[in-house]
């Protein structure tokens, strides 16, 4: 699961021109699709079916406003 995340990381901060981005899992069953164009959402699907729709990731901190549009890397 470490390298997983590590791998997103760099797939997410390597290539700032690229607008979405997809990972799979290594039997090619499992698809995470990151989407960069409008804040930071993210999908995931299963044998090509959609299973998590496009949700978006940000911060909700107790006693602040959420942080989830301008959100970068």
């Amino acid at each position: 699961m470490r390298a997983f995340i590590v791998t997103l990381f760099f797939a997410i901060t390597s290539s700032l021109s690229a607008q979405t981005y997809s990972l799979l899992s290594p039997d090619g069953k499992i698809c995470l699709d990151i989407d960069l164009s409008n804040g930071l959402s993210y999908a995931v699907s299963y044998k090509g079916r959609q299973v998590i729709d496009p949700s978006p990731l940000g911060f909700e901190l107790q006693d602040e406003p959420p942080c989830i549009k301008g959100l970068c890397f």
